[in-house]
């Protein structure tokens, strides 16, 4: 496997500038938006609550006339000679003026002749639309004549009755409603007045209200609004929707209509879900006092807030494709303002990698720009810095290695007794001194390698190489290693010889350091077991010991120069820190990679990969 990538840490910066964009652009965007929203739902409410009032008004005022009209009809003043004949009575009736111009007047109707009377009331009747019956009753409370006549019809007096008492006295009679079972009816009283302006009888008329049916259909509100009229106990007298008059019942029991008719109080703009399954806008007033009916209007809110819902739409549409185009735009905008600090994270990872030719390229006339040539001069700086180092590493490398070379073969002559006889105390010294002298040399054999591969004078010279038996030569040299610690190392040797491309000096190198540490980090009595794996073109190797193990940071940390694993455990093993850093280094000159695999406790695992020489042939 290879090792994954550190994970990046906290939000994404250009994610956290877009919101901020698209957070300032929403908000007054919203706002504007709610508050044109509520503005026109004000004036929408302030729209329907006047044309509410103009449908109610105009309701009443069609109702007033009506009766205006029957009470225009009703109210007679007759001068009447009282010698004229029928036919020149009948020649010279008139509604709304006087009958006849004569001399005398009569003080009550029974003075006038029975020919004439008739002939006035059958005039009347006749020309009276939507009279279902006329009677005249004279100034005492006796019916005198009576339209349409029944077959042996009695005629009553009504002197004790309201009717009479009420309109003797000069006021205008309305009877309550009378809800029959085709058409509601209702009686209307007025004077009959001689010239003298003297009260000699009352008209009593039965009148058809299924008129005012359409009257009040002709009032609507939008497309299906509409309004009804009821009596002080809710009954619908009419109504402009005809569903609504056929279906609604007991109108009392519905709080907002009751509230009205019982309380007296107009009701603007309530809503209630009315007998017919509407949701609706609701309106109500008192229609006439003395008439004691009230008129209502229903408007069905989807269609008095058609207007408003259409806004609505209207106005998520545009918000929706503002809302795009403010997230393209600030995509963009953050786009342009992250490029920079992303140019300038690129070149931070180039350094971090130890690639100080890189240079950021930034090109935005601001402090950005500013910034990147900032950067770029501490990246020569740091070049140069580390040109320096390298020369002196190499230097003083170079210079160590010839008298530490020296030394030990010096130290080797005397311990052989080139030199004479050594007492046993001054061998033990001497011992010490060569085993010190070998951690030197192989420290300025490291610091070498090291200052070459980064000075770019590593030679690598890949040609095709037997794997198998560089694995083997290794293991024979190490064995004896391992033995001393109770180890045992298992190499699955592959059932063919296959050859890789590397430097047979470096892989050498490698191999050593490998299953080298792996003996060194392996507790004893362990094993140390190695694999091949070949897939696509190359060959995978995997060295697994069952050792201390290494927890997760560090396993990130193991390729980098000088680092070494501190615990307990590997304070008394020596290391200079710089072996898998140059094996890192090898192995990715000849074209591989290199990674380790590790937990505290189970061992770790070492793997690389190379190339085969025989899928480039």
């Amino acid at each position: 496997m290879q090792k994954d990538k550190k994970p990046k840490k906290g939000k994404n910066f250009r994610v956290k500038v877009s919101k901020l964009l698209i957070f300032i652009a929403i908000i007054p965007l919203f706002l504007i938006t709610l508050f044109n929203f509520y503005q026109i739902n004000d004036s929408q409410q302030a729209n329907i609550l006047k044309i509410q009032e103009l449908a109610l008004g105009n309701a009443q005022e069609k109702i007033k006339k009506f009766f205006t009209q029957k009470f225009e009809i009703l109210h007679l003043v007759v001068n009447t000679d009282l010698g004229a004949s029928p036919d020149e009575f009948r020649e010279e009736a008139k509604l709304l003026t006087d009958g006849l111009t004569v001399n005398a007047a009569p003080t009550t109707l029974t003075e006038i002749s029975p020919e004439t009377l008739n002939s006035l009331i059958d005039s009347i009747y006749a020309m009276s639309q939507d009279t279902e019956s006329i009677t005249f009753v004279d100034k005492f409370g006796n019916e005198i004549a009576r339209r349409p006549a029944g077959p042996n019809e009695n005629m009553y007096n009504l002197s004790m009755q309201e009717i009479f008492q009420k309109t003797i006295r000069g006021e205008n009679y309305i009877g309550p409603v009378i809800f029959g079972p085709d058409k509601p009816t209702i009686k209307l009283a007025s004077q009959i007045e001689n010239s003298n302006k003297e009260t000699i009888g009352i008209i009593i008329a039965e009148v058809n209200l299924t008129p005012i049916r359409s009257l009040i259909g002709e009032i609507t509100l939008g497309n299906s609004g509409f309004v009804y009229i009821t009596d002080d106990q809710a009954n619908i007298i009419a109504s402009s929707n005809s569903n609504f008059q056929n279906k609604a019942k007991e109108l009392e029991k519905i709080p907002q209509i009751n509230l009205v008719i019982k309380g007296g109080s107009e009701s603007k703009l309530e809503e209630y879900n009315n007998p017919i399954g509407d949701k609706v806008v609701f309106s109500g007033k008192l229609l006439d006092q003395n008439l004691g009916w009230f008129v209502f209007s229903e408007w069905p809110k989807s269609d008095a807030y058609s207007i408003l819902y259409k806004y609505l739409y209207q106005s998520a549409l545009i918000t929706l494709l503002t809302l795009v185009v403010v997230i393209f735009i600030s995509l963009y905008s953050a786009k342009q303002v992250v490029q920079p600090i992303e140019k300038l994270a690129a070149g931070s990872e180039q350094i971090k990698q130890g690639n100080l030719e890189f240079k950021v390229d930034i090109k935005t006339n601001d402090e950005f720009e500013e910034l990147a040539e900032e950067f770029n001069e501490m990246i020569n700086v740091l070049n140069e810095n580390k040109k320096l180092k390298d020369e002196f590493v190499f230097i003083a490398a170079h210079e160590l290695r010839t008298p530490v070379t020296a030394i030990k073969g010096y130290i080797s002559m005397a311990l052989e007794g080139t030199f004479g006889d050594l007492s046993d105390t001054l061998k033990n010294t001497l011992n010490t001194v060569f085993a010190s002298n070998e951690r030197l040399v192989q420290l300025v054999q490291d610091l070498l390698e090291v200052a070459r591969s980064e000075s770019g004078k590593m030679k690598i010279e890949a040609k095709s190489v037997p794997y198998n038996e560089n694995f083997q030569t290794v293991i024979r040299e190490l064995e004896p290693l391992a033995a001393k610690k109770n180890i045992k190392i298992l190499y699955d040797e592959p059932r063919q010889d296959m050859n890789v491309l590397a430097d047979a000096n470096k892989l050498k190198e490698v191999l050593v350091n490998l299953i080298g540490n792996a003996v060194k980090y392996t507790l004893n009595d362990g094993d140390i077991h190695i694999s091949h794996e070949i897939k696509g073109g190359e060959v995978t190797t995997y060295i697994k010991d069952h050792g201390i193990g290494i927890d997760e940071e560090s396993v990130k940390k193991l390729f980098s120069k000088f680092y070494r694993v501190k615990t307990e455990q590997t304070e008394q093993i020596e290391g200079t820190g710089l072996g898998l850093f140059i094996c890192k280094e090898i192995i990715e000159r000849m074209g591989g990679r290199i990674w380790a695999e590790s937990k505290v406790g189970q061992g770790s695992t070492f793997a690389f990969t190379l190339k085969l020489a025989n899928s480039l042939q």
